[in-house]
């Protein structure tokens, strides 16, 4: 559950990614930002390790990306080491 005061210091995508992944926990959420699928906090943390992204904006940051011409070749390893993931376009 996300305090009520937590919600008015989101930016309108990191609400709107919130009201996604509060309902999809057990799933990797790819976030389309442009052209580029964005993973967030502790999905970035999985990812990171399990797809060798780098961190976006340092390790400070708990954000990876890849660009969405590598959605299929992503999708295919998370799937395939049994994780469920919700691709959000």
């Amino acid at each position: 559950m996300i305090p009520d005061s937590a919600w008015a210091s989101f930016t309108p995508c990191m609400r709107q990614y919130w009201k996604i992944k509060q309902f999809n926990l057990e799933k990797i959420l790819l976030f389309k930002l442009g052209k580029f699928y964005e993973i967030f906090y502790h999905d970035a943390i999985l990812c990171q390790k399990v797809l060798d992204l780098n961190w976006m904006g340092g390790a400070k940051k708990l954000h990876v990306g890849f660009p969405e011409k590598a959605l299929d070749k992503y999708l295919a390893v998370l799937v395939a080491r049994g994780f469920k993931v919700a691709v959000v376009e």
